[in-house]
């Protein structure tokens, strides 16, 4: 049976059940909560109104809010292994079912990726429906507004409904938000211009001359109530503020919508955690969620954020720039004692960047503290803007390696390879938090580009006395063993060391070199190795990765010993699940480097 041949009450219902099922999955396998509760109404519109079965097809921007689609679209009776290894994603996958129209992960894309479907559905002179859901948060990324300058242009037939829930990861900021704000309380002038067209239409003889002259008047008495509304600027029809928990309105809205033959935006207002009172209270801390419900912290971002704001007590020009997420990067102690000096931009990496560098032009010193993956959307910032200018910015490379179930999407497995290769910029890679701390009070008088990257996964029991320069590779065991591995971060050196103390039982003496520092490497301690085996570990892609670095160095020098190269593997887009099965997975666990020491002896 089809929700569209559901009576309101059964459309409660089910909505009810959805968000039950969603709970409960999520308490078992972490995911995101909050914003997958808030738009459950939404998506069981969507399905009431549109064909998904046939031709019709909803962009889910960001992705993190597709969990009531999948519950309906066929997806219940596997939705228990949401994020598992070898289960469904927890973001819009493709390659898993055809009606996730696009697989995504990251924000502001669905705008010019619903757009390109339209235009070759208007080529091909298809009749079908294309709807984009984008929330106010993905809405100050720069690409929606790429986006909704083309839309303007082409007037297409595009439904994009704006989930206006007034946060993103954390609460949004910026003007648009506060213009957002503006026309949620304006329905004032909604209502007035309903009542006032249907005054003047029932005045004898004039009436209809005057709802003219009302008409092409419009803006005067908008502005009576509210400013100018920016979308219609863009050639879009905007229709709202409606209840997204409404489904019986929506229903009506996006029927409609359907009905219109140029681009509309449908502007609904949603609460984010609609139905689990912890996550409605604390949206930014629910947003993403480890199993049983508990909103997690990485110790990495903690120590972080914390080191950051000690050090900026005795240094004024101290500032931090991050993108919408001040809660997962751990700024949020920074933000606390230094409420100035914490520069949130919204979801504008690009920006972020360079307002990094026009800061250090200025004379301050600026920590950019974002995720790897989301970072990633700044690429050409940080070399033209950054690095070519040789500005002292410091990057605090969050969510670096293999992230666990959040999957491809935001598996920080490429900045060792963007980074490494952009002259003048140098990359540390701490393996504990006593490594954070130091390589943080490095980076204060540190004069160039520089990078700090750290995972979201924290062995607290690992603990390795960093050295006093974070340019020099620390040597573990006996340093003149025959094999030596060479690896870095906590996740990684964990295993390199469970692997040294295996193969110690066996007989074989193996040192483990913590490559505290990746861009540049230590080339005095290869010049002095004697090893005659060189294991390289990493949780990178091989292109410009460490081993790649190693084996270059290697080439050019003539050194003798052999190299082997345990990382990811070439054009693979890394998959979810635990840390323990994806290391496993891909051969870069403890047993994967005692196999791999055996087979090189």
């Amino acid at each position: 049976m089809s929700v569209k041949d559901f009576i309101d009450a059964e459309k409660t219902e089910l909505s009810t059940e959805i968000r039950q099922r969603i709970m409960e999955v999520v308490e078992k396998n972490g995911g995101h909560l909050a914003s997958n509760l808030g738009v459950v109404e939404l998506t069981v519109a969507l399905h009431a109104v549109f064909d998904f079965a046939g031709q019709d097809r909803v962009f889910f921007d960001v992705g993190h809010q597709c969990y009531a689609h999948k519950l309906l679209t066929g997806r219940d009776d596997c939705f228990d292994t949401l994020r598992r290894f070898g289960g469904i994603s927890g973001f819009p996958d493709k390659s898993e079912d055809c009606r996730d129209s696009f697989s995504a992960g990251h924000s502001s894309t669905s705008l010019s990726a619903a757009l390109g479907l339209c235009v070759a559905r208007d080529r091909a002179g298809e009749k079908n429906h294309i709807i984009a859901v984008i929330g106010d948060g993905a809405l100050t990324g720069g690409e929606a507004y790429e986006a909704l300058n083309h839309i303007g242009e082409t007037k297409t037939r595009l439904i994009i409904i704006l989930n206006d829930n007034q946060m993103s990861i954390d609460k949004n900021v910026g003007v648009l938000t506060r213009n957002l704000t503006k026309l949620r309380v304006s329905r004032g002038y909604k209502n007035f211009k309903r009542g006032f067209s249907g005054f003047l239409r029932k005045i004898p003889l004039i009436g209809k001359g005057l709802h003219r002259f009302a008409e092409g008047s419009r803006n005067f008495f908008r502005g009576l109530f509210t400013r100018d509304i920016l979308f219609e600027h863009f050639n879009l029809k905007y229709t709202g503020v409606f209840d997204g928990h409404d489904i019986k309105g929506l229903i009506s809205v996006l029927q409609s919508a359907k009905q219109m033959d140029r681009p509309v935006l449908i502007h609904i207002n949603t609460k984010k955690g609609s139905g689990n009172v912890a996550a409605e209270s604390f949206p930014d801390r629910f947003h993403g969620v480890k199993s049983g419900l508990a909103p997690g912290e990485s110790a990495f971002s903690s120590v972080a954020g914390q080191a950051l704001c000690a050090m900026a007590e005795n240094n004024s020009s101290i500032a931090v720039v991050t993108a919408a997420m001040a809660e997962g990067t751990g700024m949020k102690y920074f933000a606390a004692k230094h409420p100035d000096r914490l520069y949130d931009v919204g979801i504008a990496e690009q920006h972020a960047v360079t307002f990094a560098a026009g800061l250090c032009e200025g004379g301050l010193k600026p920590y950019v503290a974002i995720y790897s993956t989301f970072l990633q959307r700044a690429y050409d910032q940080i070399i033209t803007d950054v690095c070519m200018n040789a500005m002292p910015v410091v990057f605090l490379v969050d969510r670096a390696g293999i992230v666990g179930s959040d999957g491809k999407t935001h598996h920080g497995v490429f900045d060792v390879s963007y980074f490494g290769s952009i002259p003048n910029m140098h990359v540390l890679a701490p393996a504990d938090i006593q490594a954070l701390k130091k390589c943080i009070a490095f980076s204060e008088t540190f004069s160039k580009p520089l990078s700090i990257r750290y995972g979201n996964f924290y062995r607290s029991e690992l603990s390795v006395e960093p050295p006093e320069n974070p340019f020099l590779w620390q040597t573990i065991g006996n340093a003149q063993s025959k094999v030596a591995v060479i690896t870095y971060s906590n996740l990684l050196l964990h295993e390199a060391l469970t692997a040294q103390e295996r193969l110690k039982e066996e007989g074989i003496e193996v040192q483990v070199i913590n490559a505290c520092s990746i861009s540049p490497i230590d080339t005095r301690l290869l010049q002095n190795l004697s090893s005659e085996i060189v294991v390289v570990l990493e949780d990178s892609v091989p292109s410009g990765g460490l081993a790649q670095r190693v084996a270059l160095w290697s080439a050019e020098n003539g050194s003798p010993f052999r190299l082997v190269k345990m990382t990811l593997p070439e054009n693979t887009f890394v998959t979810h699940g635990s840390y323990e099965e994806l290391l496993k997975y891909y051969s870069l666990d403890a047993d994967s480097v005692c196999r791999a020491v055996r087979e090189a002896l």
